[in-house]
Parts: C-alpha cells; sequence; structure tokens
C-alpha cells in the first residue's frame, strides 16, 4: 500500500469516527476541501502543513494519519480525558492500551 492510500484510508477512519464530512474537516483545519477530497481520492500530494493541520483538527499525530497500522479510534482529546477521570492505580494500565493501539504518547 502507498503511503497515499494509507493516508486515504486513515483520514476516511478519521472522519468516520469523528462524524466529519470533508467539507466540515477542511474548515476545521483551515485547508481547501479540494485539497481534502483530493486526497480521499488518491489524486493529491498534500505538504507537511496541510497534514499537520488535517492531523490536528482530527485530534491526532501526523503519524498516526501515515501509520500503516491505521489511525486510532480514539482521539488524543478523547484520550486525555478518559485519562483524567482513570483512577491513578488503573492510569499505567490506560497508557498501555494506548500505546499499543497507536503507539504515539507524546500528546497524552
Amino acid at each position: 500500500m502507498s503511503a497515499l492510500e494509507t493516508l486515504a484510508r486513515n483520514l476516511r477512519v478519521a472522519l468516520y469516527a469523528t462524524n466529519l464530512t470533508a467539507a466540515e474537516l477542511s474548515v476545521k483545519a483551515g485547508v481547501g476541501k479540494i485539497e481534502v477530497v483530493r486526497i480521499l481520492r488518491l489524486k493529491g500530494n498534500p505538504r507537511l502543513a496541510t497534514l499537520e493541520a488535517l492531523s490536528t483538527a482530527l485530534g491526532l499525530s501526523v503519524s498516526n494519519l501515515l501509520s500503516e497500522e491505521g489511525a486510532p479510534i480514539c482521539t488524543l482529546a478523547e484520550q486525555r480525558m478518559l485519562l483524567a477521570i482513570t483512577p491513578p492505580y488503573h492510569q499505567a494500565a490506560l497508557l498501555a492500551l494506548y500505546m499499543r493501539l497507536n503507539g504515539d504518547l507524546r500528546q497524552v
């Protein structure tokens, strides 16, 4: 699978998980709708700034969008909220689960 195919797949998963349309994401990220649609249709060659804007709008990291393992089901904001309400004695287990699912805990 090419990097663009992986990006498009992960972007579709993230859009579904956040219940956003491509148009809504483009507004939230401050990028053109055409850019988002081109990525989804495997026609684009997005700049790093575009990937950063999209990932920030989705609450993910750029590495999540480009990961062969896929975008996480739970956004970083949701992870932070879950971690905040988890009793301290369960936080280590929750962090281990995030590590297995996302592989990227820098922003949690």
